[in-house]
C-alpha cells in the first residue's frame, strides 16, 4: 500500500512539472513557455501571458513592432497605460520604462527579438525576485 502511494505521489509530482511547463503564449509563430511557480495563476492573453498571485502581476507578451524604434514604441506604452512619473532609458538593445500607476511601481522592459517581433515584459508589484525568475524561465517553442 505504502508504495502505491508512493507511485501516485511521484507521479502526481511530475505531472505538476510536466503540467508547469506545459503551456505555451504568443502569437503562433513566436510561442514561448514559461515555469509558474506554486501560488501564481497564468491566464492567456492577447501575444502572450498574465501571471498573479494576487498582489504582483507580470505580463509578457510578444507583439509585432512594426519597425518601430523601442523609444517610439515606449512612448506608446507610457501614452497607453497612462503611467505617471514615466522614465525610460536604454542600453541600446533593451528599453526600462518605470512609473506608477494606482500608487504602484510598474516596471516595463521592451526588447526587439527579431525583425518581426518585441518582447514586452511588465511588472507591478513587490515580488520583484520571483517575477524575474520566471522571465529567466522563457524559452521559445519551435
Amino acid at each position: 500500500m505504502a508504495r502505491f502511494f508512493s507511485a501516485v505521489l511521484f507521479l502526481a509530482i511530475v505531472l505538476g512539472v510536466v503540467q508547469a511547463w506545459a503551456a505555451s503564449y504568443g502569437p503562433d509563430d513566436a510561442k514561448f513557455t514559461l515555469k509558474v511557480p506554486d501560488g501564481w495563476t497564468a491566464t492567456p492573453i492577447d501575444g502572450g501571458v498574465q501571471v498573479s498571485n494576487g498582489s504582483s502581476v507580470l505580463s509578457i507578451l510578444e507583439v509585432e513592432h512594426d519597425g518601430m524604434t523601442l523609444e517610439e514604441f515606449g512612448d506608446g506604452v507610457i501614452a497607453m497605460t497612462g503611467l505617471n512619473a514615466a522614465t525610460m532609458d536604454t542600453d541600446g538593445e533593451t528599453l526600462r520604462i518605470s512609473g506608477q500607476k494606482f500608487g504602484r511601481v510598474v516596471q516595463c522592459y521592451l526588447h526587439k527579438i527579431d525583425a518581426k517581433y518585441l518582447l514586452s515584459v511588465i511588472l507591478v508589484g513587490l515580488d520583484i525576485s520571483t517575477m524575474k525568475e520566471m522571465i529567466a524561465s522563457v524559452q521559445s517553442v519551435d
